[in-house]
Formats: structure tokens, C-alpha cells, sequence
């Protein structure tokens, strides 16, 4: 909650900074030219700044429970406290979402905040076609994201993403096929892979 907490503030702050030099918020996505972000007037009541639009595209489609309920909390308390920025939410789930995107993406309109999946498949057309907005890692130097974290999002040493959660993989194993063989619980892929190759000569069956 925490990561998805910082990801949405910082991600919507870029986009508001970057928006403020224009006339509706708008990125990369609308003309292929990433818009140099303002410094802010520190002076400035937010309740009497400019107005901005963000448009926002995610796949949690669901907004009143888990993730998505989290992050659509996040967006209206951050619109709450800024009056002056309006952000329109647009949710799907994952299928219709990464077809729709690619319709964004060919009519070059892609929303100000999206999310994506850091597999090249999905995030080298954006990135090829200079859709996505740099950001500075300076920025989130203390933001203690796992070393690798955003390496899915990065192209030629430039940061374009943020990771909003993290996903955890669980093995669970049969501790007699362990004791029965004189097999030790693997604490590495490495030795993973060895017991499997142990398992399988004796015609053990992983998922048995």
C-alpha cells in the first residue's frame, strides 16, 4: 500500500508540473515532444492555480475493493487537497485494457498517467515511440524501492516508470519427499534446480 501510495503521488506530481506549462495537463503522448516541467510558485494557493486535467488509464477496473479501491482513494484525496487538479479515472480489466491502449498508442493520445506491465512486449512500442515521459530517479532516491524494481521500466539509462506493488511468488514443497531422499531445502535457484534434478532421476514428479 505504501509503494502504491508513493507511486500515485509522485507520478501525478510529474504530470502536474509538466501540464502546468500548458493548457490541459497534457504529455508526451500528444504531439512526440515530452514537455519540460515548471517549477511551481511555492506562493501560489492551490485553490486559486491554474486549472489541470489528467486523464488516468489503469487496469484495476474494480474501485470499490483492493487495489483499485486503494488507488482511487489515493486520487481523490490528492484532488482534494488540490483543488485545482481534476483527474478522470478510465478502469478496465487487463485484457480490454492492453487492447484499448494500443488504440491510445496508434492514434498517439495516450492518457497522462498510465499503468504498465514492464515486459518489453508491452512497454518497448510506447517507449520506441517516444509516448512516455522521462523522470528524474533523483527524484525517488529515498523512496527505498527494491534494487531491479524499475529496471522494467527504463530504456538507455532513462526512468519512465515507477513500481506501484509488488508481487510475491510462493513454492510451498513436501518436507517427507525431502526426508525420504536426504534431500535439504533448497535457499537458491541454483538449488532448486539440483533437487529437481535429483526428484526427476528418481522418478519423482515435482508437483506429486
Amino acid at each position: 500500500m505504501k509503494s502504491m501510495r508513493l507511486w500515485m503521488l509522485t507520478v501525478i506530481m510529474a504530470l502536474v508540473l509538466a501540464g502546468c506549462g500548458g493548457s490541459g495537463g497534457t504529455t508526451s503522448s500528444d504531439n512526440g515532444t515530452t514537455p519540460q516541467p515548471t517549477s511551481p510558485d511555492t506562493n501560489q494557493d492551490s485553490k486559486t492555480a491554474d486549472p489541470v486535467t489528467l486523464k488516468m488509464f489503469t487496469a484495476y477496473a474494480d474501485r470499490a475493493n483492493g487495489p483499485g479501491k486503494i488507488e482511487q482513494e489515493i486520487v481523490d484525496a490528492y484532488m482534494q487537497d488540490n483543488p485545482n487538479v481534476k483527474i478522470e479515472v478510465e478502469a478496465l480489466q487487463d485484457e480490454p485494457y492492453k487492447a484499448k491502449i494500443k488504440v491510445y498508442a496508434s492514434t498517439n493520445q495516450l492518457p497522462d498517467i498510465i499503468q504498465a506491465w514492464g515486459q518489453p512486449s508491452f512497454l518497448s512500442p510506447l517507449l520506441d515511440n517516444d509516448m512516455l515521459l522521462e523522470l528524474n530517479p533523483d527524484d525517488f532516491s529515498g523512496s527505498e524501492f527494491v534494487p531491479g524494481s524499475v529496471d522494467g521500466f527504463s530504456k538507455d539509462g532513462k526512468q519512465y516508470g515507477l513500481p506501484r506493488n509488488t508481487d510475491y511468488a510462493v513454492l510451498y514443497y513436501n518436507q517427507k519427499i525431502f526426508d525420504d531422499n536426504g534431500l535439504k531445502v533448497p535457499t537458491t535457484v541454483t538449488e532448486l534446480l539440483d533437487v529437481v534434478k535429483q526428484l526427476r532421476a528418481k522418478n519423482i514428479n515435482c508437483s506429486d
